[in-house]
């Protein structure tokens, strides 16, 4: 069985003062140690929050591995939320 990422979400808040840069990482794996199948880099001025969603995609991870959306680790980041959508495969 292989994991298809079509759809991904996310939103993200910097409450810090200085621009925060980031990015969004779909791994073929677990939370920090999966291989990087997919990236987003994303800029957010202090004080701004963003809601994005991405779609139409087809992202096949390895057969019988755990796929996982995650951010990088920025300061001054009060809220963030990812919501990966998609089906598997044989």
């Amino acid at each position: 069985m292989k994991h298809v990422a079509t759809c991904l979400a996310f939103s993200e808040e910097n409450a810090g003062t200085t621009l925060a840069n980031y990015a969004l990482f779909l791994r073929d794996g677990p939370s920090q140690t999966g291989t990087v199948i997919w990236q987003y880099d994303i800029a957010v001025e202090p004080g701004v929050s963003i809601e994005h969603s991405i779609c139409d995609l087809n992202i096949v991870g390895s057969a019988n591995t755990a796929m996982t959306l995650e951010f990088t680790s920025v300061g001054g980041v009060t809220g963030e939320t990812v919501n990966l959508v998609g089906y598997d495969a044989q």
